[in-house]
């Protein structure tokens, strides 16, 4: 029955079932690799891999790094570089949701029960609030609910954008519901799978554009922002196969430059929509490698890396509480204290007893 079958076959490699690759490729030097032709063939095999999935306090700090970026683009600062912090997100989900899958095999239900233990009580608890505070309409609430908060309001002429916030949040629960399933029933071929769904990604969002759909709209749709995700989740297997940090790193470099290459020679708007978030999420996977082959450290980055799921729902509602603070710099600062605030509040008393409620099943620490 489906319920008992594992997400990983028993038949996969014993290699892919064991990761957090060591920040220097699973200790293989990196001095000598050769280009990356053959980066495919590499993920189509087995290799020894670390049997740890310890926290990386190195990617706490990108996460954190991201969360800053987000929070300062939606102040007075109006930062538009911090936009990046969401295709950094993306990528780091990618990378850490097919690390634990592969490092711990799982039911499906086991799967999606600590999704939802880590997703859905903040959630719930901001679109309330939202409603509640006028922020989004009373009609909204059974759509952001559902988590449709990337497809609400619909794409009509004069409706505002999805929510600044939730988009991002459904777009990821979708790749959630879908990825675990083609590990399963893919598990040997699921990376030329992923290859195809990142190119898909892609097209999709050239063939919106084209078609007519906002841009903005159509960077929030989920099946046409995966990208970043797959990728994600691709250099997560890469690791896991004992393929060199530098050879991963070559692979996002050519690949940049190959959608550069595809912009110059068709230069057009749908194009450059199509190329710009993949290039955003290929300078993401560069960040996530360069963090952890540099083990960087930052004390407070760390601390807003574990809380940054808080401080993304929850710096909206700081937002409204600082909006008379006049001066760019005083604003942004006066949100963000009041954030870590909520942040603290949220991980303590309602994140944590949440994913600690059923620790018999595994902690849900993603």
């Amino acid at each position: 029955m489906l319920k008992r079958k594992r997400i990983m076959s028993a038949s996969a490699p014993a290699s892919v079932l064991l990761l957090d690759a060591p920040p220097d490729g699973c200790g293989r030097s990196t001095d000598s690799a050769p280009p990356t032709p053959r980066i495919l063939h590499e993920l189509s095999r087995g290799s020894p891999a670390s049997p740890t999935t310890a926290r990386d306090p190195s990617l706490d700090v990108v996460r954190g790094s991201a969360a800053l970026a987000v929070l300062l683009c939606h102040t007075r600062l109006d930062w538009a570089a911090g936009a990046w912090g969401v295709d950094v997100f993306f990528v780091l989900s990618g990378f850490l949701i097919t690390t634990r899958l592969l490092a711990r095999p799982e039911p499906l239900g086991s799967f999606y029960a600590r999704r939802a233990r880590r997703i859905l009580p903040l959630y719930v608890v901001h679109v309330l609030l939202a409603v509640a505070l006028g922020m989004h309409p009373p009609s909204s609430l059974a759509p952001l609910l559902l988590g449709l908060g990337n497809v609400f309001p619909l794409p009509v002429p004069g409706a505002p954008l999805p929510s600044a916030v939730l988009w991002s949040v459904a777009v990821e629960e979708h790749f959630y519901l879908a990825w675990p399933v083609l590990l399963l029933v893919a598990p040997r071929t699921w990376p030329r799978w992923a290859l195809l769904l990142w190119a898909s990604s892609v097209a999709l969002r050239f063939g919106a554009v084209s078609a007519g759909l906002d841009p903005q709209y159509s960077a929030r749709l989920s099946p046409l922002r995966w990208d970043g995700l797959v990728l994600g989740s691709l250099v997560a297997l890469a690791l896991a196969r004992g393929v060199p940090v530098a050879r991963v790193a070559t692979a996002c470099a050519l690949a940049a430059a190959g959608l550069l290459g595809v912009a110059a020679l068709a230069p057009s708007r749908p194009m450059a929509v199509a190329v710009l978030y993949a290039l955003l999420a290929l300078g993401g996977a560069g960040v996530l490698l360069g963090a952890r082959a540099a083990r960087v450290r930052s004390a407070a980055l760390e601390w807003l890396g574990l809380r940054c799921y808080g401080v993304y729902l929850l710096h909206p509602f700081a937002l409204r509480l600082s909006e008379g603070v006049a001066n760019p710099w005083a604003h942004a600062a006066a949100t963000l204290a009041l954030t870590a605030v909520a942040a603290e509040v949220s991980w303590r008393w309602l994140e944590l007893p949440a994913m600690r409620w059923r620790a018999a099943r595994g902690p849900c620490t993603l």
